[in-house]
Parts: C-alpha cells; structure tokens; sequence
C-alpha cells in the first residue's frame, strides 16, 4: 500500500493540511504513524493513497508516472494491509454491493431484507446507500471498520520502557512488580517526570512487552536457554518416516493412585505374577507403569505394572513382552536417565559417554541388532509417550479410590478414610484396569494427527505393520526379569524364596554349591534361566517343581482336601459337557468362512498382510555354539583323514 505525507495528501486533494488532520481524527481516512524526531511529540502522519479521492489518486499516478492497476487489484491491496476483524466489513458490503448492483427503492429494501433473513447479512437500507457512496469516491478501503486503527499505540515513554525492559529480560530477575516500583523510582529521579499523573501503568509495560519481545522471547531471556529448549525449542521428527514399528520408545510414570498387594501369601500363590510385582509388606503403594511404545503409531507394545522403583530389569522385563508378541524393533529411543543408560543395553560403562552406533559385545541391544538413541535428560519435548502418561493421570487416577494426587497440596481428605475402610483396590485389579484402558483407550481412540489421520494407534499399527522380526525365544532369556535374590545350588535345586518351591535340572548336580541367580518371565513361572554370580555366565534352564501335598493329617486338612479333588471333578464334567459341540466342517469350509470375515474388516479388502521376517542375529550364535559345547554334537562332519604314503607317484589322481 502506498502512503504519503499530509502535506502531500493536501496537495493531491487541493485542501489545507489542516483539513487532513480533521480528517485523521475523525477516522475518515486511514493512516500511520511514524516516529520521529520532530514536533508533536515525534510523531507524524503517512496517509493511505487509497482514502483519498479518485482524482487525486490519479493525480498522484500522473505526476509519478505512474501505471494505474485495475481497479480489483486496488481493492485487494488496500484490504490486504488491514486486520482481519477490520477485513470482514469490507467483504460483507463488497459482497452486497454486487449484488445488489441496479437495485433502487422498495427492490433493494427487499433484496437487503431477504438477505439478513437467509444469509445472516444484517444491513439497513440507509447504511447500503452510505457505504455505497464511500465507495465510490474512496474505494473498498472506506468500506473496512474503523474499530482497532490505534493498535499499537502506547502510553509508556520509550526511556521507562527501556529501563525496564533492561532490567526485567535477566535470567531468574525480580518480578515484574518489583521490576515495575524500581521503574518508577528511575523515571522521578533520573527523568523529573510526576509518576502521579498520566504514568503507564505496569499492565501497559507489559502489553507493550509482549507486543515487541514475544511470549517466547520473554521466557528465553528469564528462564534460559534450556528451559526454552523445552517449552518453545524447534525439534525434529527423526523416525516419523520409519515403518511401524520399527522403533520403540521407553519411559515409566508412578500412577498416582495407592494399591494393595493380593492379599494373604497363599492366595498370591496362586496368582504367581503378583509375587512378581509385589515383594508383599502389607503396605498399600503406587505402582510404577514402564512401557515400550511404538513412535510411528503411539501404540503400546509391552509394559510392566511393579511397584520397585523402575531400574534396568523393569525396562528389560517390559521389553521382553513386547518383543515375545511383535519380536525384535531397528531402533530403541530412550530416556538418558541412569537406569536407561546401563551397560545392558550399550555394552559400554556406566558413565554419561554414549555411543549408541558403537554397541560393544555383551551388549543386549547391540546382539540383537538394535540401535539405541539416546532422548534429552528430562526434556518432555523429547518423548511423547509421556503425553499419554499425562492423560493416564487425568482419565484413570483421579477416578480410582486411593487417588493420592500428583502433589501434597492435591491430596484429598478422604484418602486416610479410604485406607482405613480398605475400600483401595488391590494391585491385580489395578492390573486388570491398566489392560482394559491400554488396549481400549490408549490404543483405541482415533487421533487425528498427521501420523493416525483419524485412525486409532492400533488401526494405523495394523495397517503400517510389515511384519514382525522373529527370533528364536530361548535368545531373549536375558531380558526376562532378574530375580533379587542369589541362592546356592542344593540337592532339590535352587529355592525361590518368595514361592518356596524348587528349579531343578540335571545340569544343577555338577553345581550344587555354587551361588546362581535367575532370570524368568512373569507369564510363564515354570520356566527359569540361571546364571554364575561370579561371571554373569548362563549355565542353564531349570523347571519349577511344586511340591505335593503328603498325608492330610487333621480333620480340616482332609475336608480341604476333599473339596479340591470334588471342585476339579466337577470343574472336568462342566467342561467335557461345554466342549460336545458336534464335529466341525471340514477344513476348506472354515477357510472359506475365515476369508469371508476379512472381507469385513475396517482396513479394506485389499489389506495384505506382511510377511514375517526371522532375523539370525548374533545372540543367535552365541545361544547355537554354548548348546553344542555342552552336549558335544555339531552340525558340521568332521574332515576326513589324509591317506599315508611314502612316494608321492603311490598318489591316486583323485589324491
């Protein structure tokens, strides 16, 4: 947009620069202003070329030499320099306008009250006709609203501002209103200016802040460069471009809720997995949640519910269940907190020198041939997983009793009296909730985010998933949970003390005596994989033998006794009469019946599914040469023996 001067604009229009001034002041034509160092209070006026007349725009395109644009071009720059509340008048009446192009009198009352009723376009018959005129003889300019034209101007003397801007941007400064008081000590001593009449007000200061710093600028300058990296910093998207799942992303929460272990150790014995979680103290407690989430579709692949403190042996355990159903990821990301940063999954030390790229040998990631990236310590821009932890604590703690809040100033009253009626629920019941909300909120809700585009994470997982990277089960027996405790060998085998019951394998005679810990995964107790304290060296899988029950020597023993081998009687029978279902159709038949089903699907007809990929992975050489060295067979013959001669003419030609 073109401005000029109000000596210029008097000029062009052949009236006094006093007139102009009425004008501006009356908000008939627009303008800017311009800081200077002149009179009136170093401000001047440039008038828009485009609120004078139609002839003295044409006079100014004469005399510059100017060519004359069409007469839409002129409309659409004077209203491309305008805010958008201003805008909206302008297309309002524009739109009117050539519509009602022709129209006199009783037509055009019609026309305008047929338009407010059907289009919502509410104009009388007297403001059509004057901004009719405006714009004929100023053009789309004058139609725009005059409301907003003083954006931008202030009441804070640019010195004060100065002073307090100086003073206010410094990293962990005083308070805007300490700031302020200090400002207003500076303008009375140093400026002679009466604070006690017409001086900006601290609101003013900081309107005035915001509009020339920013938001962000203001944070950076108060709060560093750290701080601003995570609120504001720019990132980049490193893995939105790789396949579903193909890399996984780790972090844990503590849930803000308090649970109960499963009752008394005989009824935890028969839900072995809460042994696993729970180190029974009769304590309520909040459980810690680790997860393995996949970056491209936000889907959780594998979690453990515990309530330790999350370390090493939690993240490995979480990962072995996402691992034994979706096998083995190309990328890990993870936290660079300390029990993320152990030499299990780099192979290096523990110290903070990551090199991801160069995993040493032993290394569990680096056997398998996965890549460990490394997120900022602490830096929530740097994981989204942690936003779904963020809607875990709003959607399942705040609803579940026991809720402990995520501070002290958030807990409830009637917590203590939750605990006391022991109406908390137990940590298997927690677990059964965290599944269902998992599976059907977390990964069942449609997102529309420029990686689901409306789908749910396990809609998108299904349909971007190119198949999982098997390996052979017996590879990740390191991953399972460490047991805490180290045990000798004895002539049963080795003893879990939580359980009672004994590991044994033939293997354990040749090391009774020898201090052994175990590694197991906590769907499938019977199995066990132990190793030398000393070395961390695997030597063997033991299976768990439950002790039988000998002789039920009282009364109660034996009614007890009874009633089991009744409730199993009863149990078979109920179940041999479920299962007579008749004999099923033949196998063709439900295939037919299986492809028919597909065809159903919300992912369409034309879904194939990927093939699965079995990856020979160096752990996989390592597991093959221990079980040959151990029971002495190779796959490979040995080379055949040389033929002895004393000449070399008594030499074959095949020789």
């Amino acid at each position: 947009m073109i401005y000029v001067t109000v000596k210029a604009a008097s000029e062009l229009e052949n009236v006094s620069e006093r007139a102009i001034q009425k004008r501006i002041k009356s908000g008939k034509i627009d303008f800017r202003e311009i800081k200077s160092r002149g009179g009136n209070s170093g401000r001047t006026f440039e008038i828009a070329l485009t609120s004078l007349s139609k002839d003295a725009i044409d006079r100014y395109y004469s005399e510059n030499k100017i060519v004359v644009p069409a007469a839409d071009d002129v409309a659409a720059d004077s209203l491309a320099d305008v805010p958008e509340y201003n805008r909206k008048k302008a297309f309002k009446y524009l739109s009117l306008l050539q519509a009602a192009e022709g129209m006199k009198g009783d037509d055009l009352k019609k026309f305008l009250g047929e338009c407010e009723k059907q289009n919502g376009l509410a104009c009388s018959y007297s403001s059509f006709l004057r901004e009719k005129k405006k714009f004929k003889s100023l053009g789309a300019a004058a139609l725009t609203a005059r409301y907003g034209c003083r954006a931008g101007d202030t009441t804070v003397d640019d010195a004060c501002f100065d002073y307090f801007k100086r003073h206010y941007l410094v990293e962990r400064g005083r308070s805007a209103e300490e700031v302020y008081r200090q400002t207003v000590g500076y303008a009375r001593k140093e400026l002679g200016l009466d604070t006690d009449v017409d001086f900006a007000s601290l609101s003013s200061f900081l309107r005035r802040l915001h509009r020339e710093v920013g938001k962000a600028g203001i944070y950076l300058a108060r709060f560093g460069q750290s701080a601003f990296n995570r609120k504001y910093g720019d990132y980049v998207e490193r893995f939105m471009n790789m396949p579903a799942g193909a890399v996984w992303v780790s972090d844990h929460m503590q849930a803000d809720v308090l649970v109960y272990p499963d009752g008394a150790p005989a009824a935890a014995r028969e839900d072995l997995k809460n042994l696993f979680a729970f180190r029974a103290q009769g304590k309520p407690a909040r459980p810690w949640i680790t997860v393995w989430r996949d970056m491209r579709t936000s889907k959780w692949l594998g979690w453990l519910i515990h309530v330790e403190p999350p370390n090493t042996d939690h993240i490995m355990a979480a990962m072995y269940n996402a691992m034994t159903t979706w096998g083995i990821p190309r990328a890990i990301y993870i936290d660079n907190g300390k029990d993320y940063r152990s030499r299990d999954f780099t192979g290096g030390r523990r110290v903070h020198r990551l090199e991801a790229d160069e995993l040493r040998i032993g290394g569990m990631a680096g056997a398998l041939g996965i890549k460990t990236f490394f997120a900022l310590p602490y830096n929530a821009q740097s994981k989204p997983v942690e936003r779904d932890f963020k809607n875990w604590h709003a959607w399942i703690d705040r609803a579940l009793p026991g809720y402990t809040g995520s501070n002290t100033s958030e807990k409830p009253e009637k917590l203590r009296n939750e605990i006391a009626s022991g109406s908390i629920i137990t940590i298997h019941e927690f677990c059964e909730i965290a599944e269902l909300y998992i599976d059907r909120i977390i990964c069942g809700q449609s997102s529309k985010g420029k990686a689901l585009q409306g789908r749910s994470p396990n809609e998108a997982f299904e349909q971007e998933f190119e198949g999982l990277r098997a390996i052979d089960a017996d590879e990740l027996k390191l991953w399972c949970m460490r047991s805490s405790s180290v045990q000798e060998l004895r002539r049963n085998g080795w003893r879990d003390p939580d359980l009672g019951w004994f590991y044994y394998a033939e293997w354990m005679n040749g090391y009774k005596g020898q201090r052994v810990y175990m590694r197991r995964d906590p769907k499938k107790y019977q199995i066990g994989w132990f190793f030398l304290e000393s070395t961390d060296e695997y030597v063997g899988q033991g299976i768990l033998v439950a002790p039988t029950p000998g002789v039920a020597e009282t009364d109660l023993e034996r009614e007890q006794l009874a009633e089991a081998l009744r409730r199993k009687k009863r149990a078979n029978k109920l179940l041999k009469s479920m299962a007579q279902t008749g004999r099923p159709d033949d196998v063709m038949a439900q295939a037919v019946h299986r492809m028919a089903a597909n065809k159903s699907r919300e992912i369409g007809n034309n879904y194939i599914p990927a093939e699965n990929e079995v990856v020979i992975t160096r752990m996989a050489a390592v597991v093959k040469k221990a079980e040959t060295a151990n029971t002495g067979t190779y796959d490979e013959a040995p080379a055949p023996k040389g033929k002895i001669v004393l000449f070399r003419n008594s030499l074959d030609d095949n020789d």
